[in-house]
């Protein structure tokens, strides 16, 4: 549970009060397809690891040619 309690002071005096309460989703894979989600936000993951790795690789590549000429 999310909760947001509020309390303004506008320049004309006096207080505003609000208040919000959100309930969360505490199990967030249930389904079969809660679980399909999941393998694809680790494919997603697993993508952008392996081509931050491989940038990576490639600017050290091109420093060390730099150097070496």
């Amino acid at each position: 549970m999310c909760c947001s309690l509020l309390c303004e002071f506008p320049a004309t005096g006096g207080a505003v009060t609000s208040w919000n309460i959100h309930a969360l989703k505490l199990l967030r894979y249930v389904t079969t397809m809660d679980y399909f989600v999941l393998a694809c936000e680790c494919l997603f993951i697993l993508f952008v690891l392996y081509y931050i790795v491989e940038e990576a690789l490639e600017v050290v590549g091109t420093i060390f040619i730099q150097i070496l000429l």
